[in-house]
């Protein structure tokens, strides 16, 4: 998994789980999720006043939590980079199925769908400059397909997308070869930045 791998690399970690993308137990709005992770993350700088940037991990929706925390929260004092794995920042159409099981219930699948009122608002307006964002994306995924995931870049020369061939959704989290541009990103943060890292991983 990415948590042990980062920590075995030398990384201090700390793991925030709110949830599934299609988790029937997590009925929160991506923008409530984000809340939740502005004050799990003042609490920690609250124990750690000395902690310096973060760079912020997301797994599927978990990329859309952390841009919203980063974009619309003023998450971008406190990160540096900002890595997403198989997040639909242009929305996904998988999200209808889900609807299909959960309907009203599932706010943050109706926030997902492609083009949402959620999603345009989401990406009107630059991204913040300091933050470097990446979206690492693969054509095999089948919740997220391509180009589902791919970040408008010409937004800004903090934003990019990477590629990783053959690797399916759920195996973001595990696949060597998505750790080694995760790896690679969080090692261009480090040399911008020099201080302690957050990995928020979300399923």
């Amino acid at each position: 998994m990415i948590e042990r791998r980062l920590r075995r690399d030398g990384h201090c970690v700390f793991s925030i789980n709110l949830g599934g993308a299609f988790d029937a137990f997590n009925t929160l709005g991506i923008d409530d999720s984000a809340e939740k992770v502005a004050e799990k993350v003042e609490r920690l700088y609250a124990r750690h006043p000395s902690l310096g940037p973060l760079s912020i991990i997301g797994h599927s929706k978990g990329g859309l939590i952390g841009r919203y925390y980063v974009k619309r929260l003023g998450g971008d004092r406190r990160v540096s980079t900002l890595i997403t794995l198989a997040t639909p920042h242009n929305g996904t159409p998988t999200a209808y199925l889900g609807l299909a099981v959960l309907g009203l219930l599932a706010r943050s699948l109706w926030q997902m769908t492609p083009m949402s009122p959620f999603i345009g608002r989401l990406k009107k307006g630059p991204f913040p400059p300091s933050v470097h964002l990446v979206s690492v994306y693969s054509k095999a995924d089948r919740l997220t397909p391509f180009p589902s995931a791919l970040l408008e870049t010409q937004d800004g020369p903090n934003l990019k997308n990477v590629e990783v061939e053959d690797v399916s959704h759920h195996d973001f989290l595990t696949r060597k070869k998505v750790y080694d541009v995760i790896a690679r990103e969080l090692d261009a943060g480090w040399r911008r930045s020099g201080l302690t890292l957050l990995d928020s991983e979300e399923g």
